[in-house]
């Protein structure tokens, strides 16, 4: 098994969806899978209080590398 390198990205809008908290754009987060051929797993960091969102099926309309 290879290194595994997040990568960093900010959300470029608010992302909703269903049973997660709201992602508000310029939320930090990091690239942890590729979900397709161009969707992302991404795993926010939406509040200081150790939380992490993962949101599956993202595309560069929904997030912005940093």
């Amino acid at each position: 098994m290879g290194l595994v390198v997040p990568i960093p990205v900010v959300a470029k809008r608010d992302l909703i969806r269903y049973k997660a908290p709201l992602i508000k754009a310029g939320t930090p987060g990091n690239i942890v899978g590729i979900t397709g051929g161009s969707t992302y797993a991404v795993a926010f960091l939406p509040s200081k209080h150790s939380l992490v969102v993962t949101l599956g099926y993202l595309t560069d309309t929904d997030v912005q590398e940093v």
